[in-house]
């Protein structure tokens, strides 16, 4: 089960035979024990994995064999944060990072709006980027079966930049010639 230490998980023992009123008597792996029917795990996390034990006796002080739950509890990966690559002109080489995750099986699925991308890699590299690779970038974490909450950021990667120099005809000149060049510039932001 995945978990983020903000979950709770009720745990739920239902008495069927004998008399009521019952007494539950809770075991709990890291020692504490609770009275509830149903006690409530606050703000679980992976240290809270371990078997849940449970006694119940009725009111004629039968008791019941030991009922047990094993909670296989696996952190959730928390958000992942996109370094901002700065200002990128084209063919400029984009990568993308993100921290680096612990654990068994580290899954990095990147995505260029919905579309996927990259594979499973941290980071992500394309070059040369252009401007066709604009747009928002997603990418989720997944690790050891527990998948993040999914980060984007905009990229905006400028427009080639073009210089047009104009024809001269410079057949025959003399040093006393002024020359006057012009260029055209486009694209870029």
């Amino acid at each position: 089960t995945c978990v983020d230490s903000v979950d709770n998980i009720t745990l739920n023992a239902n008495a069927t035979a004998g008399t009521s009123p019952y007494t539950y008597v809770w075991t709990f792996p890291n020692g504490f024990t609770s009275a509830l029917a149903s006690p409530v795990l606050a703000n679980v996390d992976a240290n809270d994995s371990g078997t849940y034990e449970v006694a119940v006796t009725d009111n004629n002080g039968c008791e019941s064999t030991i009922g047990f739950v094993v909670l296989d509890l696996i952190d959730r990966p928390y958000l992942p944060l996109i370094a901002d690559p700065g200002v990128l002109c084209d063919e400029d080489v984009l990568a993308l990072e993100v921290q680096n995750y612990s654990g068994n099986d580290i899954t990095y699925e990147w995505f260029i709006g919905t579309t996927p991308t990259g594979g499973n890699t941290n980071p992500l590299i394309i070059d040369p980027a252009t401007s066709s690779d604009n747009g928002t970038y997603r990418v989720v974490i997944t690790r050891d079966g527990c998948t993040s909450d999914t980060a984007d950021i905009a990229i905006s990667i400028g427009t080639p930049i073009i210089v047009a120099v104009a024809d001269q005809n410079l057949s025959c000149i003399d040093a006393s010639t002024d020359l006057t060049l012009s260029a055209t510039v486009s694209g870029g932001t």
